[in-house]
Protein backbone atom coordinates (compact mmCIF):
# COMPACT_ATOMS: atom_id res chain seq x y z
CA UNK A 1 0.00 0.00 0.00
CA UNK A 2 2.80 2.25 1.07
CA UNK A 3 4.83 1.94 -2.28
CA UNK A 4 1.19 2.55 -4.77
CA UNK A 5 0.84 5.76 -2.40
CA UNK A 6 4.62 6.90 -3.56
CA UNK A 7 4.01 5.75 -6.87
CA UNK A 8 0.57 6.85 -7.60
CA UNK A 9 -1.98 9.11 -5.36
CA UNK A 10 -5.03 6.61 -4.08
CA UNK A 11 -6.91 9.71 -2.87
CA UNK A 12 -9.26 9.59 -5.77
CA UNK A 13 -11.75 12.79 -4.57
CA UNK A 14 -14.84 13.99 -2.46
CA UNK A 15 -12.32 13.48 0.48
CA UNK A 16 -12.04 9.74 0.31
CA UNK A 17 -8.41 7.73 -0.11
CA UNK A 18 -8.23 3.76 -0.89
CA UNK A 19 -4.74 3.11 0.06
CA UNK A 20 -4.31 -1.02 -1.69
CA UNK A 21 -1.88 -2.79 -2.85
CA UNK A 22 -0.59 -3.79 -6.50
CA UNK A 23 -0.68 -7.28 -8.17
CA UNK A 24 2.16 -8.54 -6.23
CA UNK A 25 1.02 -7.66 -3.36
CA UNK A 26 -2.69 -9.05 -3.76
CA UNK A 27 -0.78 -12.91 -4.16
CA UNK A 28 0.34 -12.26 -0.56
CA UNK A 29 -3.06 -11.75 0.77
CA UNK A 30 -5.34 -14.66 2.46
CA UNK A 31 -8.67 -13.43 2.42
CA UNK A 32 -9.89 -10.07 1.35
CA UNK A 33 -11.00 -7.69 3.72
CA UNK A 34 -10.75 -3.71 4.20
CA UNK A 35 -10.43 -1.04 7.07
CA UNK A 36 -12.17 2.17 7.41
CA UNK A 37 -11.25 4.84 9.52
CA UNK A 38 -12.79 8.37 9.54
CA UNK A 39 -10.91 11.96 10.07
CA UNK A 40 -14.11 14.16 10.83
CA UNK A 41 -11.79 17.25 11.17
CA UNK A 42 -9.76 15.94 7.89
CA UNK A 43 -6.47 15.13 7.20
CA UNK A 44 -3.88 15.91 4.53
CA UNK A 45 -3.03 13.06 2.24
CA UNK A 46 -0.17 14.16 -0.16
CA UNK A 47 -1.59 17.77 -0.09
CA UNK A 48 -5.82 16.79 -0.33
CA UNK A 49 -8.00 16.98 2.54
CA UNK A 50 -9.51 13.53 3.34
CA UNK A 51 -12.02 12.53 5.92
CA UNK A 52 -12.97 8.67 4.96
CA UNK A 53 -9.74 6.10 3.74
CA UNK A 54 -10.86 2.63 3.09
CA UNK A 55 -7.45 0.14 2.75
CA UNK A 56 -8.44 -2.84 0.51
CA UNK A 57 -6.65 -5.59 0.72
CA UNK A 58 -8.05 -8.88 -1.36
CA UNK A 59 -6.86 -11.55 -3.30
CA UNK A 60 -7.37 -12.04 -7.32
CA UNK A 61 -9.99 -10.04 -8.94
CA UNK A 62 -11.63 -9.45 -5.54
CA UNK A 63 -11.22 -5.56 -5.39
CA UNK A 64 -12.77 -4.55 -9.08
CA UNK A 65 -16.09 -4.74 -7.19
CA UNK A 66 -14.83 -2.77 -4.07
CA UNK A 67 -13.44 -0.17 -5.68
CA UNK A 68 -16.88 0.50 -7.69
CA UNK A 69 -18.73 0.64 -4.20
CA UNK A 70 -16.19 2.94 -3.17
CA UNK A 71 -16.53 5.02 -6.45
CA UNK A 72 -20.49 4.96 -5.41
CA UNK A 73 -19.73 6.26 -2.02
CA UNK A 74 -17.75 9.07 -3.37
CA UNK A 75 -19.71 10.32 -5.80
CA UNK A 76 -19.80 13.63 -4.45
CA UNK A 77 -18.18 15.17 -1.32
CA UNK A 78 -21.61 16.08 -0.09
CA UNK A 79 -22.47 12.01 0.65
CA UNK A 80 -18.84 11.35 1.58
CA UNK A 81 -19.42 14.23 4.17
CA UNK A 82 -22.49 13.16 5.16
CA UNK A 83 -21.39 9.58 5.85
CA UNK A 84 -18.34 11.16 8.12
CA UNK A 85 -20.31 13.55 9.61
CA UNK A 86 -23.63 10.81 11.02
CA UNK A 87 -20.90 8.40 11.90
CA UNK A 88 -23.55 6.22 9.86
CA UNK A 89 -21.61 2.81 10.35
CA UNK A 90 -24.07 0.49 9.63
CA UNK A 91 -25.21 2.41 6.28
CA UNK A 92 -21.12 2.75 4.99
CA UNK A 93 -21.19 -1.09 5.81
CA UNK A 94 -24.30 -1.56 3.90
CA UNK A 95 -22.79 -0.17 1.02
CA UNK A 96 -19.11 -1.52 0.98
CA UNK A 97 -20.80 -5.35 1.28
CA UNK A 98 -23.68 -4.35 -2.03
CA UNK A 99 -26.31 -4.23 -0.19
CA UNK A 100 -27.48 -0.90 -0.54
Amino acid sequence: MLERDKSESVAIGSHVSIPHGDSQSRALVKKTGLAVMTYPEGISWNGERIRMVIGVASRGEDHLEILKRVAAIAADEKSTDRLVDSAAAEELYQKLNGLM
